[in-house]
């Protein structure tokens, strides 16, 4: 499929193509992922994420916090760690 936006014609058919294997790769593998925009502070989780934790789909994704709450309190610190350097240096 293309988009058009202000002249420019961009074709996403690839895009689509990786995010549909990406989404089938997770479920075989039972595994899923979520982003994390820093800017506005909103996370947001895969399909098969959704399915693992055993949320409905439907339900806005959890806050940053509520997040960190559903890995074992280790898991969860070293993860706002590594969040609050990459916040701070500006690295990945």
């Amino acid at each position: 499929g293309r988009v058009a936006w202000d002249g420019l014609v961009v074709d996403v058919t690839d895009l689509k193509n990786h995010e549909i294997r990406l989404e089938e790769s997770q479920k075989i593998a039972r595994l899923g992922n979520w982003n994390y925009d820093v800017a506005t502070g909103q996370i947001k989780w895969s399909k098969q994420l959704f399915r693992l934790f055993g949320r409905d789909p439907a339900q806005a994704e959890p806050t940053y916090l509520e997040n960190l709450q559903l890995y074992h309190p280790e898991d969860a610190a070293k993860l706002h760690q590594a969040v609050e350097q990459a916040l701070a240096t500006g690295e990945s």
